[in-house]
């Protein structure tokens, strides 16, 4: 890892930039789409929101494509490392999936948690009343923005964002643990509602784990999209059978998603070896690069 201070200041400077590029675009957008549309045209924040979006999925694909083909972002001795890997794709899937439906029983046990026992503290009784506005303003948008916006553009841009950039940048001045953790952090902080910073932190770890174990984004990305989808589900199934289904089948999940996090960290999978050949090496790996260290919570 480079640990120089210019290193450092320039990693941090990456991860500051990425994320007030995200606010100065959707703010840019927002104000010329008042600026150029009739003032008694419909403008939707979600409509406005997924068309920004949209455009920093693009900027962030391009700005991460430059950093790895420069070498600022990847060793390359990591990469080439890891691209020799083979990975079950379908179980890496799979695995995935119960881990975010085991995450999203979580965060709707968290939430039921904070509106039956936390609402008397100021800060919680604002945010769940602006979390449950924000949701309820969801049924006056047409489903097309919000599927954009919410579960689909959105997740990809925001994987692109705190994993492909902010986890790749702290993960080269800190040991991978700390790195995943404290991406997490700004992931859950960044969210700016207090109410959803914990299981986003808790969902940001799971992305960062899955995403160090793989090195392929399109994992974190599909476990962010099923998330966000199961959220904001399309009006035709979005009805009380439909959800008390996924939320029962998430529950179910809690467990071994548990299972599979901690044996993705410690690489140590505590479950049948043909589903844990999904997150480890099957191919016989060259002596050189070096492979990097089992223990990466502790030192990479």
């Amino acid at each position: 890892m480079k640990k120089t201070p210019l290193a450092i200041i320039g990693y941090i400077s990456l991860i500051s930039l990425s994320i007030y590029y995200y606010e100065l675009v959707l703010d840019l957008v927002f104000n010329l789409a008042y600026a150029l549309l009739p003032e008694d045209y419909p403008i939707d924040s979600y409509m406005i929101d997924s068309l920004a979006i949209t455009m920093l999925t693009v900027v962030y694909a391009i700005v991460l494509y430059v950093c790895i083909k420069k070498g600022a972002l990847k060793d390359a001795d990591t990469y080439v490392h890891y691209k020799q890997k083979k990975y079950n794709a379908m179980l890496v899937i799979l695995g995935s999936s119960i881990i975010i439906l085991g995450i999203g029983a979580i965060s709707i046990l968290w939430i039921n948690l904070a509106e039956s026992h936390l609402s008397f503290i100021p800060i919680f009784e604002e945010s769940i009343q602006s979390f449950d506005e924000t949701w309820s303003d969801l049924e006056e948008t047409p489903y097309i923005f919000i599927f954009l916006s919410v579960a689909f553009v959105g997740p990809i841009v925001e994987e692109i964002l705190f994993r492909g950039i902010i986890l790749e940048s702290m993960r080269k001045i800190m040991p991978p643990a700390l790195a995943i953790f404290f991406s997490s952090m700004v992931f859950g902080i960044w969210h700016m509602e207090p109410i959803q910073v914990v299981y986003t932190i808790i969902a940001g770890i799971a992305f960062g784990v899955v995403y160090y174990r793989t090195r392929k984004l399109r994992y974190p990305i599909l476990m962010h999209i099923i998330n966000n989808f199961t959220s904001a589900l399309p009006p035709q199934w979005d009805t009380q059978e439909v959800n008390d289904s996924i939320f029962h089948i998430s529950l179910l999940c809690i467990l071994p998603a548990i299972i599979l996090l901690i044996g993705m960290a410690r690489k140590e999978a505590p479950f049948p070896k043909r589903l844990q050949r999904a997150f480890t090496e099957v191919s016989a790996a060259p002596p050189h690069p070096p492979v990097p260290s089992p223990n990466w919570y502790k030192s990479e």
